[in-house]
């Protein structure tokens, strides 16, 4: 992660999990002092893959729903302050 100046963090990562079709949680490097804004997620693997998708997101983690019938490899990126 990295701390701007004016307060700005953005924060990246990895994820590979072999859960298909449910709920996964993913907690951040650290928490988000005030609010996280945005996360941008994309898949990291064939074209048979499906994008994750954020279903929630809080100061500390978020949670993405892999629809996929076998488990997922994707990078993420989350904007906060």
């Amino acid at each position: 992660y990295v701390k701007f100046s004016n307060g700005l963090i953005l924060q990246w990562g990895v994820v590979v999990t072999g859960n298909a079709n449910n709920d996964t949680i993913i907690w951040f490097p650290i928490a988000f002092p005030a609010s996280c804004y945005t996360i941008v997620a994309h898949h990291v693997a064939d074209k048979n893959y499906i994008n994750p998708c954020v279903t929630s997101f809080s100061r500390r983690d978020f949670k993405f729903y892999n629809e996929n019938t076998r488990g997922t490899h994707f990078t993420w990126v989350a904007v906060g302050a």
